[in-house]
């Protein structure tokens, strides 16, 4: 499956201050075929107003969680997602600007298993942290004889 559009959802709770910094990642990707859903479970900041700032840059939706539950929040933007493929981000989360691009080109590349876990970031103690759960991912399956992954940025196939 060749994929052009995806989706990325965030979940939201109280995320005034990191909010934007992720939404300024994804605004200089340079891949633009996606879309940005905020699943938004009732903040008691700015949270929504923040994301809304993004409009004219990306093509967002905000919409309301009747519950504050990751979980929750996630399959609601699942539902209300149109990509080929869904990206989770954590508010508090930046991105590369090749972020996208990298993903689909992995896709693409037909490998059904794939891990890639990188921050924007670029403190030493983030590298090693990625560095390992990137092992520990690709490896998983056959150390635990099931695939594991973890962490603020999942891929999933729709």
């Amino acid at each position: 499956m060749r994929v052009d559009f995806v989706s990325v959802i965030i979940p939201t709770l109280n995320e005034e201050i990191y909010l934007p910094l992720l939404l300024k990642s994804l605004v200089l990707q340079t891949n633009k075929d996606f879309e940005v859903i905020v699943s938004e479970a009732k903040s008691e900041d700015k949270t929504k107003e923040k994301a809304l700032e993004f409009k004219d840059k990306l093509d967002i939706k905000v919409y309301d969680s009747e519950k504050r539950s990751v979980s929750y929040q996630r399959n609601l933007g699942a539902k209300k997602a149109k990509g080929d493929y869904l990206i989770f981000l954590d508010a508090d989360f930046t991105v590369n600007n090749d972020f996208i691009e990298k993903i689909k080109k992995i896709i693409n590349n037909n490998n059904d298993l794939f891990v890639l876990f990188e921050h924007a970031n670029k403190s030493l103690f983030l590298k090693i942290y990625f560095l390992i759960m990137n092992i520990l991912t690709t490896y998983s399956p056959f150390i635990l004889r099931k695939p594991f992954v973890t962490g603020p940025a999942l891929v999933i196939k729709t």
